[in-house]
């Protein structure tokens, strides 16, 4: 028997079986041959017709086009002829026939690629060079960045000196005691100037027939000073009006800027251009806003300025039907709603009759009335127009501040006050203090029902030490108030603190600005202990006594917010002193730290600049703080004095410790306030703290207070 190589098997056992049953047709009968050769495993004998052509290698097996379906959109998928799949590549199905973002491809494992837009760069200072998907090509026009029609006198055949203002080139006019050569020909203020159109009430521009006017300011004088005036918007310009009879009278003024910004602008009313005495109104805003309720017939001038920024002024004035003011602008004289309603007015020509807690600035007022029979909820909603925001608050009358019951202010105020007494309230609608806008107020008086778990002091939720809790503002109240508070709803929560103890209060409203006080007395602002805020807030409260303190919460836009309150050990006061300057000052660990000390015993090495500490020494005391890396710092003085406090940063090379030259950072409390507190998010490095009096002769006894948050 001839000896089979293995590597020869196959062709071999072909002959073999072949002799066989040449031989013999019996041979071929009956069950197939169990065959062993060498190592390998039996497998049952196939004939070539059986095992199909031999594949390319790495190529997949099909029977149809479907089988080679390979997930890519830009590839076409067939079954060839020989029984394996082609997947080719049809850039086509990429494309989306533009030139200027570039050809897309097809690639075969990724699908549809982009690829790099074309490069138009022709390397020419003075071409503008764009892909134009018109003409589908590069085009490489004159350099002409302020699109003034003039290309830029520094390329060849270019005419205009400033390319960066269109009111700066060969055809422009010479402005007279502008300062700037207008028509680019190398000189200013050249023989034949003229004065800018509408500069002075001898051309003042007719507006009459009412529009939007746009004027350039670009060269124009600050001729004129009203009642109103302003430094920072030295330019004005002129208009006038006719009226034949009373009428309603808008005014809107915005300074607009080279690129298009907005910019501060002023307005006057007079009835005799520039004599103040003959001003009707005056205004100055962002932008100005200016509007009368029936002026009688008559010619007017307005007065319209901005800044130095401003390329341009748009006035818009609008006439309308002369009204008659509102009935309700005295508290005393408050229209009476009865079971509520809807309500609708404006404050054109409102003055401020009271204040409220919602307001810091005289502002328009109006006033309504309800009287409660029986316990009831007051829901109330109040939307001001053109996106500005308006403020609602309801008063037990038209006394002090003490009798205000909620007070809230937002484009859209929408507020509920539950189980309210019966009696007789007064509510109130104030306008924003520079602009006349119209509102929209609705009242609705229902059955009490109980306020929300956390919503006010009667009825405070609770959170103990270690706890973490989330709270929804959605349903609660602005009706708490503290020394930070922010416009918006507010919870509160009693905390007891067994022993006294360092807090780590930590405060997330989802990336959006939000406050919490600590309190001994719930809405005392006079009783806190700290009040902070902050986009999140993470706060170490040092030396907190044992007790009950009502933690507010407060956010004008967060939804909901997550609270983590935590007991630290004790951070020790300790006394200090002989840190007299910055060469001997105290060291701040980094952790922060509470100090007491007296300023009586030290010198005053320290000025605090005139805006903030009143330009003069007092008795001062420095300490230093280093930082390995970025943190949050808020210092406090709580003092016996008038405080201010003053922040260094490391000195310059040759530079004395805390010289002027590196004074950072100055805050003061108002008036004659004791506690004064710096919060800032400082980098790591080296900083002196100097903890002075207003003015001189301000000193005594301080605690010092320094928090290290991570940022």
């Amino acid at each position: 028997m001839c000896r089979v190589q293995p590597r020869n098997h196959a062709r071999w056992l072909r002959v073999w079986v072949l002799l066989i049953c040449g031989a013999s047709a019996a041979a071929c009968e009956g069950p197939a041959p169990r065959i062993v050769l060498g190592r390998l495993s039996p497998r049952p004998v196939v004939s070539d017709e059986d095992a199909g052509p031999e594949l390319p290698p790495g190529a997949v097996a099909c029977r149809r086009d479907a089988d080679c379906d390979d997930g890519v959109d830009c590839t076409v998928d067939s079954c060839a002829t020989q029984g394996y799949c082609s997947n080719s590549i049809d850039n086509s199905r990429c494309t989306d026939r533009l030139v200027c973002n570039g050809t897309e491809t097809c690639d075969a494992t990724l699908g549809c690629i982009k690829a790099p837009v074309p490069n138009c760069d022709d390397h020419d200072p003075c071409t503008i060079d764009r892909c134009d998907e018109s003409v589908k090509d590069c085009v490489h026009d004159p350099r002409d960045f302020d699109h003034d029609g003039e290309a830029d006198y520094h390329c060849p055949g270019g005419t205009d000196c400033d390319d960066f203002d269109p009111a700066r080139n060969m055809s422009a006019a010479e402005t007279c005691h502008d300062g700037i050569d207008n028509d680019c020909d190398d000189q200013i203020d050249e023989a034949g100037c003229g004065a800018l159109p509408h500069d002075t009430c001898a051309d003042a521009l007719d507006i009459s027939a009412g529009g939007t006017f746009e004027v350039g300011l670009v060269g124009a004088v600050g001729d004129y000073v009203a009642s109103c005036s302003r430094p920072e918007i030295p330019q004005d310009l002129v208009f006038s009006f006719d009226l034949a009879q009373a009428r309603d009278v808008k005014l809107i003024a915005r300074g607009v800027q080279a690129d298009g910004s907005d910019e501060a602008a002023g307005l006057a009313l007079e009835r005799s251009c520039g004599v103040s005495d003959s001003e009707v109104e005056c205004t100055h805003s962002f932008p100005a806003d200016l509007r009368v309720r029936a002026l009688p017939a008559g010619h007017y001038y307005v007065i319209a300025a901005s800044s130095n920024a401003a390329r341009t002024l748009s006035l818009t004035a609008t006439f309308g039907p002369a009204t008659a003011g509102p009935s309700n602008a005295k508290c005393e004289d408050a229209t009476e709603i009865g079971s509520g309603g809807h309500f609708e007015g404006d404050f054109v020509d409102v003055g401020d009759d009271i204040m409220s807690r919602c307001t810091t600035e005289a502002q328009p007022d109006v006033f309504y009335t309800f009287t409660l029979d029986d316990e009831r909820d007051v829901e109330i909603s109040a939307l001001g127009s053109e996106g500005r925001a308006v403020s609602v608050s309801v008063r037990n009358g038209c006394g002090p501040l003490e009798d205000v019951l909620r007070c809230e202010s937002g484009e859209r105020v929408l507020t509920r006050l539950h189980r309210l007494a019966k009696g007789r309230y007064i509510l109130v609608v104030e306008g924003p203090s520079s602009s006349e806008i119209g509102f929209m107020l609705d009242v609705a008086i229902t059955e009490p029902t109980p306020a929300p778990a956390g919503d006010s002091c009667t009825e405070p939720g609770s959170i103990a030490l270690g706890e973490t809790q989330r709270i929804t503002l959605e349903t609660l109240q602005d009706d708490v108030e503290s020394s930070c508070q922010l416009f918006g709803p507010d919870a509160v929560l009693l905390l007891h603190v067994p022993t006294e103890q360092d807090l780590q209060i930590k405060l997330d409203g989802d990336m959006a600005v939000a406050s919490f006080a600590l309190q001994t007395k719930c809405g005392v602002p006079t009783s806190e202990t700290t009040c902070r805020k902050g986009m999140p807030l993470n706060a170490r409260l040092h030396d907190v006594a044992a007790g009950d303190y009502f933690l507010v919460i407060d956010s004008p836009t967060a939804a909901g917010l997550t609270l983590q309150v935590d007991g630290l050990p004790l951070t020790q006061t300790k006394r200090v002193t002989g840190n007299d300057n910055c060469y001997s000052a105290q060291e701040i660990p980094a952790v922060g730290g509470v100090f007491a000390g007296d300023t009586r015993l030290l010198l005053a090495d320290y000025d605090a600049p005139v805006a903030c500490g009143g330009g003069a020494a007092s008795p001062d005391a420095a300490f230093s703080l280093t930082l390995s890396s970025r943190q949050h710092i808020v210092a406090t003085i709580d003092a016996d004095f008038d405080s201010v406090l003053m922040r260094y940063g490391a000195p310059r090379a040759g530079m004395n410790l805390c010289s002027d030259d590196v004074l950072a950072a100055c805050v003061d409390t108002d008036g004659s306030g004791t506690k004064t507190t710096l919060d800032e998010t400082l980098d790591a490095g080296m900083y002196y703290y100097i903890v002075d009096g207003f003015k001189g002769n301000n000193a005594g006894a301080y605690t010092f207070d320094v928090s290290v948050n991570e940022p």
